[in-house]
């Protein structure tokens, strides 16, 4: 009931008389090819992330200048909605 991936090679021989011979080989490759499956969604999932990351890095960082240089510019019945803005 369950489901295999077999790699499948097939080799003919020749003998002096002029019959043929085959040699078959099975092979379970089942684990690899779940492994590799594995592996490059991992690829997919770390250059997602690198996408998401590269553009919020700059935004955050200017976050903080606007932070630090406006801060203390800021009244106080503003400040909690400053804060929040440039917090997020």
């Amino acid at each position: 009931g369950t489901v295999r991936t077999l790699s499948v090679q097939v080799t003919r021989e020749e003998v002096r008389d002029g019959a043929e011979s085959y040699v078959i080989t099975l092979d379970d490759i089942t684990d690899l090819v779940i492994a590799q499956r594995s592996t490059a969604w991992g690829d997919v999932a770390r250059r997602i992330a690198h996408e998401i990351k590269n553009p919020l890095t700059p935004i955050q960082l200017s976050a903080e200048r606007i932070q630090r240089r406006y801060g203390k510019q800021i009244n106080q019945d503003d400040k909690t909605v400053f804060d929040q803005c440039t917090d997020t």
